[in-house]
């Protein structure tokens, strides 16, 4: 499922991208890289609420996670 979500992001279709994100976090909900990857894409489409919100899941999940505490 990363990879699929990886690849969409990577065809331009970022609102797909962000359903596999979420789907594969339904069935994961502490997948770090689809966090990861699901916070920075919505960082980068000024949904910094939701940014905001996935990196501070990150930050309780994994305190030490370093990427996780600079975002």
């Amino acid at each position: 499922m990363l990879a699929r979500a990886r690849r969409l992001l990577q065809e331009g279709l970022r609102e797909e991208a962000y359903a596999a994100y979420l789907e594969l976090l339904h069935h994961d909900p502490a997948h770090p890289a689809a966090l990861h990857e699901l916070g920075h894409l919505a960082y980068r489409d000024n949904r910094r609420t939701a940014a905001l919100t996935i990196y501070r899941q990150i930050v309780e999940m994994w305190p030490q996670d370093a990427v996780g505490r600079v975002n």
